[in-house]
């Protein structure tokens, strides 16, 4: 194997990556190639729903991910291992994907993979307010188990300096930054659990029997709990009264709207969140310039149903 060149392609940059990585005709060698290494029944690829890593279903019984090489300029070298171990930490105490196996395979580029079970189910992109409800103790029920602290030292502890130095957040006009600085000084960062940290409609699987699984663990970290609340929230939810009532049941009072505004400025994506929320609300994210001007329009998201499809 080590002698023969599985991957042909080009990759230079984060525009050859994505012009490639959902492409079966590139990638099948190499995964083949894989499944020899692991001593594992290959079969016919399929597309599965694109991210930013390279993922395809193969045969009936698994799924691999490929991440992205450092080629790309974009790449996490520590991916890998934080979804390994997250997904393991979940085997444990929720349903989730079986890991079958994980490694490097060095070819052209130097590629990291898992390979999974692959879950025939139906992701809840699929599902209506109404289909969803019935399900909210289960997605409950699996947060709560998933949001212990445990030793693992491959999985990110949040840390107020990497939220203060997150630069997705210099696109906010400078008094708001200054206002979330001051947040993120004053947050309790000293009892962080386990966070799936992307719990969205697509991350949730439904089977036949009614099953649910949870799936992707990239976003993993150990951090404040509520810093599951914004994809919760608006990725799952929708901001749907009925469903936010019955998970939040406890957490429903004055300082709910303080939390999740909190929430979303801890949160490693929590700028891209409110990006996509502005769009969705036609606000001019330059009219933001203070804490209070965003706890409104997340009030008035709350009050009129805001449903985030990415």
């Amino acid at each position: 194997m080590a002698n023969k060149t599985y991957f042909t392609a080009t990759i230079h940059d984060i525009a050859s990556w994505l012009a490639i990585y959902q492409s079966k005709n590139a990638f099948a060698p190499l995964i083949q190639a894989i499944f020899e290494k692991e001593q594992l029944p290959y079969g016919p690829l399929k597309n599965l729903t694109p991210a930013s890593n390279a993922i395809f279903g193969v045969g009936k019984d698994y799924v691999i991910k490929l991440f992205m090489p450092t080629e790309t300029g974009y790449s996490n070298p520590l991916a890998a291992k934080i979804e390994k171990a997250g997904l393991t930490r979940a085997n444990r105490v929720i349903p989730s994907p079986k890991l079958f196996a994980s490694g490097i395979i060095y070819d052209k580029y130097n590629f990291s993979y898992l390979i999974m079970e692959q879950i025939a189910g139906i992701d809840f992109t699929a599902f209506s307010p109404a289909e969803k409800k019935p399900f909210v103790p289960t997605v409950k029920e699996f947060s709560h188990n998933l949001a212990t602290f445990f030793p693992d030292p491959d999985i990110p502890i949040l840390t107020k300096e990497e939220c203060l130095s997150n630069p997705r957040w210099s696109v906010f006009p400078e008094s708001f930054q200054a206002e979330r600085k001051k947040i993120i000084l004053t947050t309790n960062f000293d009892a962080p659990v386990f966070v799936h940290g992307d719990f969205k409609a697509a991350n949730l699987l439904c089977t036949a029997s009614n099953q649910l699984n949870v799936i992707d663990f990239a976003d993993c970290y150990f951090a404040p709990k509520e810093y599951e609340w914004p994809y919760l929230i608006f990725g799952l939810f929708g901001c749907d009264t009925a469903m936010i009532n019955t998970y939040f049941a406890k957490e429903l009072d004055a300082t709910f709207i303080q939390t999740l505004t909190g929430a979303f400025l801890m949160h490693k994506f929590g700028a891209n969140l409110l990006s996509q929320i502005f769009d969705l609300k036609h606000i001019d994210l330059a009219t933001i310039t203070s804490l209070p001007a965003l706890t409104t329009v997340l009030t008035e998201c709350l009050a009129q149903e805001t449903f985030l499809t990415e």
